[in-house]
């Protein structure tokens, strides 16, 4: 009876080893403790599995950004690592001229941070170092621009929400190809689909190029040509939106756009954390989260 009892505890310890935990960890990067948690599924046992690095918007924080896309949850059933980085002051410096940041007005070396970051997962865990990706939304989603312009080869893809491009970001020309996803709002009351200046509460954040505009930035990146397979999504019919997905094949990478007309400053298929007077619609016709893994899973840098 005690041999069986003994074998089972080892069983068990065994299997607890394997179950879904979170890392929280930090590093030092411009001598400033920079925090960090790392969602590890039950299904990694020590061979490599891919990585997402998911980025907060601005004010928010990554608790907050776990809970709201569902990463987590979506990993452990798919296999993969979610990273959620915390920005200094809650916030990211995008490369936007955005006076209301601290991140900006010190200078944060967020690019320096997220690679760091990398560095300090991969010395833990057994990353898939050529399936890493990475997506956010509105200040996350300018920092997933901002990263995907300035290393892009340390990504396989890049996933924008809420975002576009800034036109300091512009003079970037690496000759390093990556596959971008953007999905934006047509009614988005703080991030202009046509492009403008940022507004949050009646304060500017910055100037930006329209979706249209870094859309066509991100095709001569990749050497696209001719014209995209549109598709049009609407099986919700009650939301008051509906999404037109733009594909161009790109030979060696992916431009994608999911153009949610009617849609607010708002996770698709996430929930209306502020009141639709605030932020604009919640469309329901796609779940955000695993349109961008779907997206993601087939990419891989070479």
């Amino acid at each position: 009876m005690r041999i069986r009892i003994v074998a089972i505890l080892m069983f068990l310890a065994s299997a607890g080893a394997y179950a879904s935990d979170t890392w929280s960890s930090s590093v030092i990067h411009q001598n400033l403790q920079r925090e960090f948690k790392l969602f590890v599924p039950s299904s990694y046992k020590n061979s490599p599995l891919p990585l997402v690095v998911v980025l907060h918007g601005g004010g928010g924080n990554y608790n907050q950004i776990q809970r709201h896309t569902g990463f987590s949850k979506l990993a452990e059933k798919q296999g993969f690592f979610v990273a959620y980085p915390q920005g200094y002051g809650n916030g990211w410096n995008d490369g936007r001229e955005d006076i209301q940041s601290k991140s900006h007005d010190l200078n944060i070396d967020d690019v320096g941070f997220i690679m760091k970051m990398l560095s300090a997962i991969k010395s833990k865990y057994r990353i898939n170092q050529s399936r890493i990706y990475v997506c956010g939304i509105s200040n996350g989603g300018f920092m997933s621009m901002r990263l995907a312009c300035e290393v892009p080869a340390a990504f396989a893809a890049a996933g924008i929400v809420c975002a576009t491009l800034n036109p300091y970001l512009t003079h970037a020309r690496p000759d390093t190809k990556i596959s971008i996803l953007i999905m934006n709002g047509t009614e988005d009351p703080l991030v202009p689909y046509a492009g403008g200046y940022v507004k949050v509460f009646r304060k500017t954040r910055g100037r930006v190029l329209g979706t249209d505009d870094t859309i066509k930035y991100w095709l001569s990146w990749n050497n696209c040509g001719g014209e995209p397979f549109i598709a049009k999504i609407n099986p919700d019919t009650t939301d008051n939106t509906e999404i037109e997905k733009y594909s161009y094949d790109c030979s060696g990478a992916e431009v994608i756009l999911y153009k949610v007309i009617g849609g607010g400053h708002t996770w698709p298929g996430g929930s209306q954390y502020l009141p639709e007077a605030i932020v604009g619609r919640v469309s329901r016709d796609i779940n955000a989260t695993e349109v961008l893994w779907g997206f993601f899973k087939g990419k891989s840098r070479r």
